[in-house]
């Protein structure tokens, strides 16, 4: 990691390596849960992870009993991104050092901070939280969790990213192609969209233990993976084109299982010339999210507009979700109206 990043970040690889006890929360995707593998690797202390209320970002998708309870020298948040506001209330709430490791865009904090997209540098740089964990303590040896991570948050982005060819030689390495990469995330994230934690903690112990290999021949994983390709297919065929302004198309879907990212995604990718709104409610979890992504348009400088609005959104300069505990329609206007002075039609 390069020095100007490295004075910033410095200090959550002291307090890491010399904790006795640490909490892992983190994301519930492939590249948080490949994180949370890497650092089990690396580090000395004793481990306890925790997973957020799935499709939550905030102090509410967190068991404060439970981390209470524990014998905590640290509290680490790994690719979860949690409103700064938050980090604060949680330390203060904890009375127990809390460090973030992440790449989502997010306000900047000091001291065990290191979020090099929080700090004004480009995601193209920094695609997952497994390659900043690289930077940071130089874990060359467990590249192919790296891989696995860059591969789970840019899908098939990564066809026209600088990276592609560095996580092919990664896959060859170790006797896999990428559409093997591409498999263990699906398998691993099948476990999410099911809104299953109890598969979560499983696939993160099988990556620990076995390595991508290991999560390409679990049967549950395989199984659940089986499961969610047949409702993915099915919610495509539900989703419906709402309004199509050129540049930027709303699409709406009411469905059971945790869907959003997986269906944005692949809408996205249809219309990659446009920036796609994907007004999706999940009954599973009794929550409505607006899913933004382009393959075309950056939308960072959109993403902190609508922050400054008071909307519970989070995201990257390509992706941003905004979270709706009732109906969505206010925010959705907005969201509209915002994209088309910024993209035009």
């Amino acid at each position: 990691m390069k020095d100007h990043l490295l004075s910033n970040c410095r200090k959550i690889v002291e307090i890491l390596r010399t904790a006795s006890s640490v909490a892992i929360l983190h994301h519930w995707d492939a590249d948080g849960i490949a994180s949370a593998a890497i650092l089990s690797k690396i580090l000395n202390a004793q481990t306890f992870f925790y997973v957020p209320k799935i499709g939550c970002y905030g102090l509410e998708a967190i068991n404060m009993e439970w981390l209470r309870s524990l014998p905590l020298s640290l509290v680490l948040i790994l690719d979860y991104g949690l409103p700064v506001e938050d980090v604060l209330k949680l330390e203060k709430t904890l009375n127990v050092k809390v460090a973030v490791i992440d790449h989502h865009l997010n306000k900047p904090l000091s001291n065990c901070f290191c979020n090099p997209v929080a700090m004004g540098f480009s995601e193209e740089n920094y695609p997952s939280t497994t390659w900043v964990i690289r930077d940071l303590f130089n874990v060359k040896n467990l590249d192919l969790y790296v891989a696995l991570g860059i591969v789970g948050d840019l899908g098939k982005a990564i066809e026209n990213h600088k990276f592609k060819n560095w996580v092919i030689k990664k896959c060859q390495e170790h006797g896999l192609l990428l559409k093997d990469l591409f498999k263990a995330v699906e398998a691993i994230d099948s476990c999410y969209r099911l809104v299953d934690y109890n598969c979560i903690n499983h696939a993160r112990k099988v990556l620990t233990e076995s390595r991508v290999k290991g999560v390409l021949n679990d049967t549950l994983l395989s199984k659940n993976k089986d499961i969610v390709r047949e409702n993915i297919g099915k919610a495509l065929e539900k989703t419906e084109l709402i309004r199509d302004y050129g540049k930027v198309k709303l699409f709406k879907l009411e469905c059971d299982n945790y869907l959003t990212s997986i269906i944005g995604r692949e809408l996205a990718y249809r219309f990659r010339g446009s920036v796609i709104v994907f007004d999706n409610a999940v009954k599973k979890l009794g929550l409505e999210y607006i899913y933004v992504r382009s393959y075309s348009f950056n939308l960072r400088n959109i993403l902190s507009k609508l922050k400054s609005k008071g909307f519970n959104v989070g995201g990257k300069d390509y992706v941003f979700v905004i979270t709706c505990k009732g109906k969505c329609g206010k925010e959705i206007n907005t969201v509209l109206n915002t994209l088309l002075r910024h993209v035009g039609v």
